[in-house]
């Protein structure tokens, strides 16, 4: 009997803990949002580790706004060009060393993915012939600023 209550026990375990690992895994294809070191990021990540982040920094070393991205969880050196696209239109920026930049063409990305109603967007970087697919099922709620525009638009207007 008490043989039994030990399987049974161990069993429990075994399917609890697979459970809870579940669960502690980080969420891929949702947009999250966060701040620290005085960056507000919007981000969204795929299972590959690759990602799109829309950055708002007060930071001493860099203020504005920016977008950050990685493919298959490799930082990009050099220049790049990213492309997004969104309800079928373009928006091209150049990256150096995986980061643009560009006030307005962060703000006019951000201002795109935030009013689309579709179900996705395309990253891409021509260079390193990786495309990415992003989900945008939340992409409204994490971006748009309770007062109305996007959380790069704030830092863009200082």
């Amino acid at each position: 009997m008490a043989r039994k209550a030990l399987l049974a026990l161990g069993a429990l375990c075994a399917i609890s803990g697979g459970a809870l690992a579940q669960q502690q895994q980080p969420l891929s294809y949702q947009w999250a949002t966060g701040y620290g070191q005085g960056v507000l990021q919007a981000m969204i990540r795929s299972p590959d580790q690759s990602y799109v982040a829309f950055n708002c920094s007060n930071a001493e070393f860099q203020q504005g706004a920016s977008i950050s991205v990685e493919a298959h969880g490799r930082s990009l050196d050099g220049p790049k060009t990213l492309q997004l696209v969104v309800d079928g239109q373009s928006l091209s920026m150049p990256l150096l060393n995986g980061v643009a930049n560009r006030d307005a063409s962060v703000i006019q990305a951000a201002q795109a993915i935030s009013a689309s109603n579709a179900r996705s967007f395309v990253a891409e970087i021509p260079e390193l012939n990786w495309r990415q697919e992003f989900p945008l099922a939340n992409a409204r709620t994490v971006l748009t600023e309770p007062a109305g525009g996007t959380i790069v638009e704030r830092c863009a207007r200082r």
